[in-house]
């Protein structure tokens, strides 16, 4: 069942719906007694289309595709694309470009994740020393027991060692190695279910 309108097209058992606020809150008012098992997602309060999503994915894929070449493959003019772009990095959709490195190539084989739990009164303290050590790619102030998770990148064993000293006095940590990463990072499917 296909139910198109000017509030998005919502396909039944699909999760294509990409909609403002304000719309999916009147999607939920007119269609709150239809089973719909999907969640839809929104992207902030921009409405995006499909070509939106083709670009994200494009740019997320390789983020050094040159205009012309997402042109080519959307099947539209340059200045279209360029235009495009600008409007999801305006709405705040497209935050930054990056570079996916390699840290074993670059002399760091060892991979942890660190969960962090400050003790009382120390979490600014934590949160500066996490911020301080350049070891620390990634770090998220998280729910639960622990306070931070964060991803570490060290030449050896005692590298690493030396990093949690440096917390042990005002945090209890628990460390993972990490063995491989089949999943890794890439942009969250956005025609998948959730």
């Amino acid at each position: 069942m296909n139910i198109h309108s000017n509030w998005g097209l919502i396909y039944e058992g699909v999760s294509d719906l990409y909609i403002s606020v304000e719309r999916y809150k009147l999607l939920s008012v007119l269609f709150y007694d239809m089973k719909f098992d999907f969640i839809p997602y929104i992207i902030r309060t921009m409405d995006t289309d499909y070509i939106d999503l083709k670009i994200i994915k494009a740019l997320a894929d390789n983020a050094r595709t040159s205009m012309a070449e997402l042109a080519r493959v959307l099947k539209l003019s340059p200045p279209t694309v360029a235009e495009r772009v600008k409007r999801l990095e305006e709405a705040g959709i497209i935050t930054g470009y990056s570079v996916a490195i390699d840290y074993e190539a670059l002399g760091f084989p060892v991979a942890a994740w660190i969960r962090i739990r400050a003790v009382p009164g120390e979490l600014k303290r934590v949160s500066d020393i996490i911020k301080s050590r350049p070891e620390i790619v990634y770090c998220d102030r998280i729910t639960g027991e622990d306070c931070f998770i964060a991803r570490a990148y060290v030449r050896k064993q005692a590298d690493l060692e030396a990093l949690l000293d440096e917390l042990i006095p005002y945090a209890m940590t628990n460390t993972s190695i990490i063995q491989s990463s089949p999943v890794s990072p890439r942009l969250r499917g956005l025609s998948k279910q959730p």
